[in-house]
């Protein structure tokens, strides 16, 4: 379950990062929430999977999954 949580964590990091592009400076409405509940969403899951992964195998398997 560790790894799946940062699964999730993983591709909400992508999904943060492409709505902030979308949202023009944080000006359009949909992807600026998007953004901020994504943001938020990644930490809580990067975080639940912390507790059970190591901190550097964690930090690790996060930045791979998220490479862009």
């Amino acid at each position: 379950m560790k790894w799946m949580y940062l699964l999730i964590a993983g591709a909400l990091e992508i999904t943060w990062a492409a709505a902030m592009k979308m949202s023009n400076g944080l000006t359009a409405p949909i992807p600026s929430i998007i953004t901020g509940g994504g943001y938020i969403a990644s930490a809580v899951f990067l975080a639940i999977a912390l507790k059970q992964l190591p901190f550097v195998v964690g930090i690790a398997g996060l930045k791979l999954l998220a490479k862009e």
